[in-house]
Protein backbone atom coordinates (compact mmCIF):
# COMPACT_ATOMS: atom_id res chain seq x y z
CA UNK A 1 0.00 0.00 0.00
CA UNK A 2 1.44 3.33 -0.87
CA UNK A 3 1.61 6.23 1.64
CA UNK A 4 -0.88 8.80 1.43
CA UNK A 5 1.91 10.83 -0.33
CA UNK A 6 3.84 8.75 -2.11
CA UNK A 7 6.28 6.38 -0.27
CA UNK A 8 5.85 3.17 0.83
CA UNK A 9 3.68 2.14 4.77
CA UNK A 10 2.49 -0.42 6.30
CA UNK A 11 0.06 -3.66 4.97
CA UNK A 12 -2.21 -2.84 7.77
CA UNK A 13 -5.72 -2.53 6.46
CA UNK A 14 -6.74 -0.45 9.72
CA UNK A 15 -8.67 3.06 9.07
CA UNK A 16 -6.24 5.76 9.90
CA UNK A 17 -6.42 9.65 9.02
CA UNK A 18 -4.46 13.01 8.94
CA UNK A 19 -5.32 16.74 9.25
CA UNK A 20 -2.76 18.99 8.42
CA UNK A 21 -4.02 22.60 8.96
CA UNK A 22 -3.25 26.17 10.27
CA UNK A 23 -5.23 27.83 12.89
CA UNK A 24 -5.81 30.48 15.44
CA UNK A 25 -6.07 29.61 19.24
CA UNK A 26 -6.18 26.40 20.57
CA UNK A 27 -3.16 26.03 22.52
CA UNK A 28 -4.19 27.15 25.79
CA UNK A 29 -7.53 27.42 25.22
CA UNK A 30 -10.41 25.70 23.75
CA UNK A 31 -11.07 28.36 21.34
CA UNK A 32 -10.02 27.86 17.32
CA UNK A 33 -10.61 28.86 13.87
CA UNK A 34 -8.74 26.58 11.57
CA UNK A 35 -8.84 25.43 8.10
CA UNK A 36 -6.66 22.24 6.96
CA UNK A 37 -6.44 19.42 4.18
CA UNK A 38 -7.32 15.74 5.28
CA UNK A 39 -5.04 12.52 3.97
CA UNK A 40 -7.40 9.63 5.22
CA UNK A 41 -7.11 6.08 4.43
CA UNK A 42 -10.73 4.23 4.86
CA UNK A 43 -11.39 0.84 4.05
CA UNK A 44 -7.94 0.63 2.37
CA UNK A 45 -8.93 3.34 0.25
CA UNK A 46 -7.38 7.05 0.29
CA UNK A 47 -9.50 10.27 0.85
CA UNK A 48 -8.46 13.95 -0.03
CA UNK A 49 -10.25 16.83 0.71
CA UNK A 50 -10.17 20.39 2.09
CA UNK A 51 -12.10 21.67 5.17
CA UNK A 52 -12.44 24.13 7.69
CA UNK A 53 -13.49 24.42 11.41
CA UNK A 54 -14.30 27.04 14.17
CA UNK A 55 -14.74 25.06 17.43
CA UNK A 56 -16.84 23.58 19.12
CA UNK A 57 -18.68 22.58 16.01
CA UNK A 58 -17.83 19.94 13.38
CA UNK A 59 -15.17 20.74 10.40
CA UNK A 60 -17.25 22.17 7.41
CA UNK A 61 -16.49 20.11 4.42
CA UNK A 62 -15.02 21.78 0.95
CA UNK A 63 -16.50 20.49 -1.77
CA UNK A 64 -14.65 17.68 -3.59
CA UNK A 65 -16.21 17.87 -6.95
CA UNK A 66 -15.39 22.17 -7.14
CA UNK A 67 -12.11 21.92 -4.80
CA UNK A 68 -10.21 18.63 -5.11
CA UNK A 69 -6.65 17.65 -3.29
CA UNK A 70 -4.72 15.15 -4.33
CA UNK A 71 -1.58 13.49 -2.60
CA UNK A 72 0.94 16.20 -3.14
CA UNK A 73 -0.73 18.85 -4.02
CA UNK A 74 0.85 22.53 -2.87
CA UNK A 75 -2.12 24.30 -0.49
CA UNK A 76 -1.66 27.93 0.73
CA UNK A 77 -3.98 28.93 3.36
CA UNK A 78 -4.19 32.26 4.98
CA UNK A 79 -7.54 32.85 7.86
CA UNK A 80 -7.48 36.41 8.21
CA UNK A 81 -9.19 38.87 10.79
CA UNK A 82 -11.58 41.30 9.03
CA UNK A 83 -13.42 43.86 11.58
CA UNK A 84 -14.79 43.37 15.03
CA UNK A 85 -15.40 39.45 15.67
CA UNK A 86 -15.34 38.82 11.64
CA UNK A 87 -12.96 36.63 10.17
CA UNK A 88 -12.29 34.98 6.17
CA UNK A 89 -10.50 31.71 5.46
CA UNK A 90 -8.54 31.41 2.47
CA UNK A 91 -7.54 28.21 0.70
CA UNK A 92 -5.77 28.07 -2.53
CA UNK A 93 -4.43 24.57 -4.55
CA UNK A 94 -1.64 25.90 -6.27
CA UNK A 95 -1.63 22.44 -8.01
CA UNK A 96 -5.17 21.84 -8.86
CA UNK A 97 -5.43 25.69 -9.81
CA UNK A 98 -8.67 26.50 -7.72
CA UNK A 99 -9.54 29.26 -4.72
CA UNK A 100 -12.01 28.87 -2.14
CA UNK A 101 -12.81 31.65 0.05
CA UNK A 102 -15.48 32.39 3.20
CA UNK A 103 -15.60 35.97 4.29
CA UNK A 104 -17.52 37.09 7.29
CA UNK A 105 -17.01 34.46 9.56
CA UNK A 106 -18.15 35.47 13.32
CA UNK A 107 -15.34 34.13 16.04
CA UNK A 108 -14.62 35.73 18.89
CA UNK A 109 -11.33 33.48 20.44
CA UNK A 110 -8.70 35.61 22.32
CA UNK A 111 -6.00 35.35 19.53
CA UNK A 112 -3.24 34.07 21.48
CA UNK A 113 -1.71 31.51 19.32
CA UNK A 114 -1.03 30.55 15.76
CA UNK A 115 -0.70 27.21 14.65
CA UNK A 116 0.65 25.06 12.07
CA UNK A 117 0.04 21.77 12.64
CA UNK A 118 -0.01 18.01 11.09
CA UNK A 119 -1.64 15.35 13.30
CA UNK A 120 -4.09 12.66 13.65
CA UNK A 121 -7.72 14.38 14.43
CA UNK A 122 -10.66 13.41 16.80
CA UNK A 123 -12.99 11.02 15.13
CA UNK A 124 -16.22 11.07 17.28
CA UNK A 125 -14.41 11.80 20.53
CA UNK A 126 -11.67 9.56 20.19
CA UNK A 127 -8.03 10.41 19.03
CA UNK A 128 -7.86 8.52 15.15
CA UNK A 129 -4.70 6.27 14.55
CA UNK A 130 -2.53 8.48 12.55
CA UNK A 131 -2.52 8.18 8.48
CA UNK A 132 0.99 7.25 6.84
CA UNK A 133 0.95 10.94 5.57
CA UNK A 134 4.97 11.05 4.36
CA UNK A 135 5.96 14.27 4.42
CA UNK A 136 4.96 17.77 5.15
CA UNK A 137 6.38 20.96 4.75
CA UNK A 138 5.08 24.24 5.59
CA UNK A 139 6.68 27.26 4.35
CA UNK A 140 6.30 31.07 4.22
CA UNK A 141 4.25 30.71 7.85
CA UNK A 142 3.70 34.41 9.00
CA UNK A 143 1.05 36.04 11.77
CA UNK A 144 -0.29 39.80 11.48
CA UNK A 145 2.36 39.62 8.29
CA UNK A 146 5.31 38.73 9.64
CA UNK A 147 8.01 36.33 10.64
CA UNK A 148 6.67 34.05 13.25
CA UNK A 149 10.55 33.53 14.38
CA UNK A 150 9.70 29.41 14.50
CA UNK A 151 11.77 28.55 17.67
CA UNK A 152 12.95 24.14 18.57
CA UNK A 153 10.71 24.28 21.46
CA UNK A 154 7.33 25.35 19.32
CA UNK A 155 7.85 21.84 17.47
CA UNK A 156 6.46 18.68 19.13
CA UNK A 157 6.17 15.08 18.55
CA UNK A 158 3.29 12.65 18.08
CA UNK A 159 2.95 9.39 20.39
CA UNK A 160 0.18 6.95 19.83
CA UNK A 161 0.55 3.65 22.03
CA UNK A 162 3.63 4.72 22.70
CA UNK A 163 5.47 4.94 19.91
CA UNK A 164 6.45 8.29 17.83
CA UNK A 165 5.04 8.71 15.05
CA UNK A 166 5.13 12.05 13.67
CA UNK A 167 8.41 14.68 14.17
CA UNK A 168 8.87 17.72 12.99
CA UNK A 169 12.42 19.44 12.14
CA UNK A 170 13.77 22.13 13.33
CA UNK A 171 12.79 25.22 12.19
CA UNK A 172 14.05 26.44 8.71
CA UNK A 173 17.36 29.42 8.46
CA UNK A 174 14.43 31.59 8.08
CA UNK A 175 12.61 30.96 11.32
CA UNK A 176 9.25 30.61 9.05
CA UNK A 177 9.20 27.16 7.69
CA UNK A 178 9.53 23.54 9.13
CA UNK A 179 8.85 19.88 7.40
CA UNK A 180 7.23 17.35 9.24
CA UNK A 181 7.55 13.63 8.75
CA UNK A 182 5.29 10.05 9.45
CA UNK A 183 7.62 8.10 11.60
CA UNK A 184 9.68 8.96 14.47
CA UNK A 185 13.19 10.52 12.50
CA UNK A 186 13.73 14.01 12.61
CA UNK A 187 13.57 15.15 9.09
CA UNK A 188 15.32 18.07 7.51
CA UNK A 189 14.38 21.59 7.53
CA UNK A 190 13.43 23.14 4.49
CA UNK A 191 15.94 24.81 2.45
CA UNK A 192 15.34 28.72 1.84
Amino acid sequence: MQSLFGGQSSTSTKDSYSATWIGIDGFNDNSLIQAGTAQNVVGGHAQYYAWWEILPNSETTISTNEYPVSAGDKIIAHITHQTGGTWSIYMGNRTKGWIFQKTNISYNGPQTSAEWIEEAPLLNGQLAALADYGQVTFTNCSVNGTNPDLQVQDGGVMVQNGQQISTPSVPSSTADAFTVEYGSTQPQPPST
